[in-house]
């Protein structure tokens, strides 16, 4: 997995909550943000599933679960004091915003990462503040 830069991750940290309390609020992100005549294309649409999904505690921890490798759902429970049922949810939240794969296996389903899609959005933020190289 790609590590990046700690004054990235930084910046990221800050203008997340931001860009979610937009989304959250209903309100599409202004012309300062992505500028005249920005069309909402299905690659918008993901991008605000992808950090509505963000948004919540659990999951980020659920994310930071994954990072280290596959889990069941089962064991990704047992790291929390919320029903199965609530993780279940949150699970098909991720799902739906491609943060996470699933894959059956027998009578279980594995859950691992995508970090396609945080790469995406960390492209797309460091576009934002017209960092010219991306490494």
């Amino acid at each position: 997995m790609t590590r990046f830069p700690k004054c990235f991750r930084t910046f990221f940290n800050s203008l997340l909550p931001k860009i979610v309390d937009v989304i959250i609020a209903g309100k599409q992100l202004n012309k300062s943000v992505f500028g005249a005549g920005h069309d909402i294309t299905s690659s918008t649409i993901l991008m605000q599933d992808t950090l509505q999904a963000l948004a919540d505690p659990t999951r980020r921890e659920i994310l930071n679960l994954l990072k280290q490798s596959r889990m069941s759902a089962g064991e990704i429970s047992n790291h929390f004091s919320i029903s199965g049922a609530a993780v279940s949810r949150h699970l098909s939240v991720l799902k739906e915003a491609d943060l996470i794969r699933d894959e059956r296996e027998g009578k279980y389903i594995y859950y691992e990462l995508n970090a396609t899609v945080l790469e995406e959005i960390l492209l797309w933020i460091s576009e934002l503040k017209g960092e010219k190289d991306h490494d």
